[in-house]
């Protein structure tokens, strides 16, 4: 009588080189993912741009200075804050602007620093809208965001669309 072959020991090996993937991808992934990183202005816009981006403001709030949270408790508490970073974007004069920042220039000088920050026209790469990253390198070593520091409830109503008011506290992932 014929036997056929067992399949037993295929299946465990696809299991075992299933989960080394699955286990290399893991540590891959840890290794390139974003670090929080405080250490130059440079890593500090990166590590405070990737919290931006996936809405942890409890991370964003850790990369604004002590100066700078104080300013704006109030609207980091409520989150209003990062309203501005909703994909709404501002209304000015009528006009909608959905804003794509991006760092443009960064300038060092000793304790500070300073970042251009901006979002350009699409297809002809001019700059639509821009303002100044203030960054100040903290008693602890570490650089934080330190400004700009604005009168935020005047720019609140001016410039953020009715539907994007709330947006941050709604979307906060932590």
């Amino acid at each position: 009588m014929d036997e056929k072959p067992s399949l037993r020991p295929r299946w465990r090996r696809r299991i075992v080189l299933a989960a080394a993937l699955a286990v290399a991808g893991l540590a891959l992934w840890l290794w390139l993912r974003p670090r929080f990183d405080l250490s130059s202005p440079e890593r500090s816009l990166k590590t405070f741009q990737h919290a931006m981006d996936d809405r942890r403001w409890s991370e964003a709030e850790r990369c604004l200075s002590a100066r700078c949270r104080e300013h704006y408790r109030k609207a980091i508490t409520d989150r209003r804050l990062f309203d501005f970073y909703s994909p709404y974007g501002y209304v000015c004069a009528g006009y909608r602007l959905i804003p794509d920042w991006r760092v443009r220039s960064l300038e060092t000088d000793g304790e500070k620093a300073r970042a251009r920050i901006s979002t350009e026209v699409p297809i002809i790469r001019t700059e639509e809208f821009g303002f100044f990253l203030q960054l100040v390198r903290e008693p602890d070593g570490l650089w934080r965001v330190d400004g700009p520091l604005e009168d935020f409830d005047r720019h609140y109503e001016e410039l953020i669309p009715e539907q994007a008011k709330g947006w941050a506290a709604e979307k906060e992932r932590r």
